[in-house]
């Protein structure tokens, strides 16, 4: 990004700077839910995971650093209208201190205007590279892998305590990605 957009790229720097520690929100509430390191760090990725990452990956070499700024603003605009909701429903049915992390995250997203950060890094970009048509295309397909990450997250949750099958398949967590896609 440096060579793209200087100036971009030193707010890209103060983003991922705050970004770095947030799994640690996240763990934290894990633990609350009984889930150990061991189990964290042994888990492996959904299939639908892995799609992203390979996705992203490739999308970088393609079209570079816009990938990773498109992919943010996917998610900050998720989170600015829709986390502190999701949040709130989990507390509900958990309790507070099972989304502590969770609820963290929400309010340092929102203290921290990382969705109007990443809209100005963004603006700033495209105006540079002069290809919006890039930065649709790749906000539509991490839609699609997100959803897929979610229905995929389904199956293995709720889908699977639903199933009432004396031999069910294994999950696609479970299963070893053949084919990555798109």
């Amino acid at each position: 990004m440096i060579e793209e957009d200087y100036e971009s790229s030193r707010l890209w720097g103060r983003y991922t700077a705050d970004e770095l520690n947030h799994d640690l929100l996240f763990r934290r509430d894990l633990h609350q839910h009984g889930c150990s390191n061991e189990t964290i760090d042994g888990t492996l990725p959904l299939v639908a995971t892995q799609n992203l990452i390979v996705y992203l990956s490739r999308r970088l070499e393609e079209i570079g650093s816009l990938t990773a700024v498109a992919y943010s603003l996917f998610v900050e605009w998720n989170s600015d209208r829709v986390s502190a909701r999701v949040v709130n429903r989990a507390e509900h049915h958990y309790s507070a201190k099972h989304v502590l992390g969770a609820r963290s995250h929400v309010h340092f997203d929102k203290n921290a205007s990382h969705y109007a950060m990443i809209l100005d890094i963004m603006n700033k970009l495209v105006g540079r590279l002069k290809d919006e048509n890039a930065l649709f295309d790749t906000l539509k397909e991490l839609a699609t892998l997100f959803c897929a990450y979610f229905q995929e997250l389904h199956d293995v949750t709720i889908g699977q305590r639903a199933k009432t099958s004396s031999s069910p398949e294994p999950a696609p967590s479970e299963r070893a990605p053949d084919v990555v896609q798109p």
